[in-house]
């Protein structure tokens, strides 16, 4: 019911427009119009779609033919010290069809999220308060929704939330506030079907102890779970949002170089894999990043979404090429090199994942000013001699000025990457 009345209001809109009435209309039309708007920036789609009638059909058809999946790259910034409507936030977006940033966007104003969130497969932007949190509606946070807070006291939780309805928060509880039996990795979940209750669930496992909190973790959710991976020292688990209970527990090291932890969720469907019909949904990225001989190596391994074993084989890692992890990260010296990696890489690397659909983003950490790579086609094929290989395309992407003009230090930069639709760009582009 809900896709008819969504189709006839598309239709009704239609109706708005009289192509014959239109001159801007009589240029382009059929085939040839729909081959142009396949080419043409996703954002300029939104004042093509705007011309007439036919122009909107042609742009809806070219997007249903050759849909965008490949997600946006969102930053958003702002100063959590500072109550002016101004500095509420900034929002940068990234279109990798057109590989261009858009114009940055200081009118998508909502409520400043928290310092952390996870790499979402879905938007999930959020605020936090003792009284209140706040969810946004959509990938850039133009519409909110309010519920009220959790029981826990959190200062640095990871938050999650799905197109089902579920919201979850994960560890970061305050200590000064912890009653007796509470634990810093305490889990509420929110379900969906209007509920209005925050329902205590499993604290998180016992191995995260010591980085129960959004800074020391690595997040990523899908329909249905939320995983985690420790940054440092790569420990793994996951949260079913439906059974509310946690999955396995393991410790993710398949490169004993690496020194730093990501987690990142891909759709299924793009793996050669036909053989396996009871794989999950979709696909557990590993990104990992370790030195050997003076230089940054950093890999992306792909691991099983149940049992979180990681693929294995010769050539199973696909590795960023060593220029653009040169770029990313500062290289160390001769004398540096020579000392043990592991006992001091873990403090000085930082590797950062967020990813949806068929790719994502890869960057520094703790310096998203040093640029950003971008990965997609991303799956893994048999070779005779080294097994299941795996194939990646990189490309680097260089940060928006405004990242380098300001003093971004004083600014919470919160990365995340999501499909941006033509709804979604209307919504805040209402010209």
């Amino acid at each position: 019911m809900g896709s008819r009345a969504k189709a006839a209001e598309e239709e009704e809109e239609e109706e708005k427009f009289d192509s014959s009435r239109d001159p801007r209309a009589l240029c382009l039309y059929g085939d040839v119009l729909e081959a142009v708007a396949s080419r043409v920036p996703t954002l300029d789609l939104v004042s093509a779609s705007r011309v007439s009638r036919e122009w909107r059909r042609a742009v809806r058809a070219a997007l249903r033919r050759r849909p965008r999946r490949s997600p946006w790259l969102l930053l958003r910034l702002h100063r959590p010290t500072s109550t002016s409507a101004s500095a509420r936030g900034t929002l940068l977006a990234y279109d990798p069809h057109s590989r261009t940033w858009l114009p940055p966007l200081p009118h998508v104003r909502g409520p400043p999220p928290p310092p952390h969130l996870p790499s979402p497969r879905l938007p999930a932007l959020h605020a936090a308060s003792l009284s209140a949190m706040a969810v946004a509606r959509d990938p850039f946070g133009a519409t909110w929704r309010a519920v009220e807070a959790p029981r826990v006291w959190r200062v640095d939780p990871v938050v999650a939330a799905t197109a089902g309805g579920h919201v979850a928060v994960i560890g970061g509880a305050c200590q000064l506030a912890l009653g007796e039996g509470e634990d810093a990795g305490a889990v509420e979940l929110r379900g969906p079907g209007g509920s209005d209750r925050w329902e205590p669930c499993d604290p998180i496992p016992a191995a995260f102890d010591g980085s129960k909190s959004a800074t020391w973790l690595s997040a990523a959710t899908s329909d249905s779970r939320v995983y985690i991976t420790d940054k440092n020292r790569g420990w793994t688990s996951w949260f079913d949002l439906e059974a509310k209970k946690w999955g396995p527990t393991r410790q993710l090291r398949p490169d004993p170089a690496a020194a730093s932890f990501a987690i990142g969720i891909l759709s299924s469907g793009y793996n050669n894999n036909n053989n396996d019909r009871h794989r999950h949904r979709h696909r557990l990225v590993l990104a990992t990043a370790g030195r050997r001989e003076g230089r940054v190596e950093v890999r992306l391994w792909e691991a099983d979404a149940e049992t979180l074993d990681v693929v294995e084989g010769k050539c199973a890692a696909a590795e960023m090429p060593k220029e653009f992890a040169r770029r990313m990260f500062q290289e160390i010296t001769e004398e540096e090199s020579d000392e043990d990696d592991r006992s001091w890489g873990s403090s000085s690397l930082s590797v950062g994942l967020c990813s949806s659909g068929d790719g994502g983003y890869v960057y520094n950490g703790s310096d998203l000013r040093k640029g950003m790579v971008r990965f997609y086609d991303y799956y893994y094929y048999y070779h005779h001699e080294d097994g299941r290989t795996a194939s990646c395309k990189w490309e680097w992407i260089g940060v928006p000025m405004i990242m380098q003009k300001e003093k971004v230090v004083d600014r919470v930069v919160v990365v995340g990457c999501t499909a941006v639709g033509l709804d979604d760009l209307a919504m805040i582009f209402p010209y």
